[in-house]
């Protein structure tokens, strides 16, 4: 009787450990070393679940569009999720939601190519390996936009019939 009661405490945890190890969401590309990406609308774990499955059914719940940053190197976006419009400011690392009032109206929008900023990629997750290039341009075919310092750039990107991210992206490195 011990075992059956031990299988049953251990199996539930056990199954939920591998559904939140399976389904653990990662944006599509990463950045090469020495650089850091920052994913602005990660998810957490409960959403990345979400999102994970969102990516796999080829859901678009939500769109994203990079109003600029400011002269202080905030990065200000705004999303649709559902027909609801939402602006964002994210700010030394934390991200808020504020109302479209608040939102500056002097912003820079220095546009970045794709092309200038894919190289400090890398697509995650292709198979076979011979495609990454392919899928990375796919993947980020948006401009994106440098910071008034010229330490960061913000884009936007997707899977390729899916789930959309905010990420900025460190050319300073670690």
């Amino acid at each position: 009787m011990k075992i059956l009661t031990r299988k049953r405490v251990y199996l539930p945890i056990v199954l939920i450990g591998l559904i939140v190890f399976t389904f653990q969401y990662n944006p599509p590309v990463e950045a090469v070393d020495p650089h850091q990406l920052i994913h602005v609308t990660d998810p957490g774990v409960v959403g990345g679940l979400r999102k994970s499955v969102q990516t796999f059914f080829e859901i678009t719940p939500c769109t994203y569009e990079i109003l600029g940053w400011s002269n202080a190197n905030d990065l200000y976006y705004e999303s649709i999720c559902f027909g609801i419009e939402t602006s964002y400011v994210f700010q030394e690392g934390i991200l808020k939601e504020i109302a479209n009032s608040t939102i500056p109206t002097d912003l820079s929008k220095n546009e970045v190519p794709p092309r200038e900023y894919r190289d400090y990629l890398v697509a995650m997750q292709v198979r076979p390996a011979s495609y990454e290039e392919q899928a990375r341009k796919i993947y980020t075919r948006n401009v994106g936009y440098m910071s008034p310092d010229g330490e960061s750039i913000a884009f936007v990107t997707r899977y390729i019939y899916s789930v959309y991210d905010v990420l900025i992206l460190d050319l300073e490195g670690a």
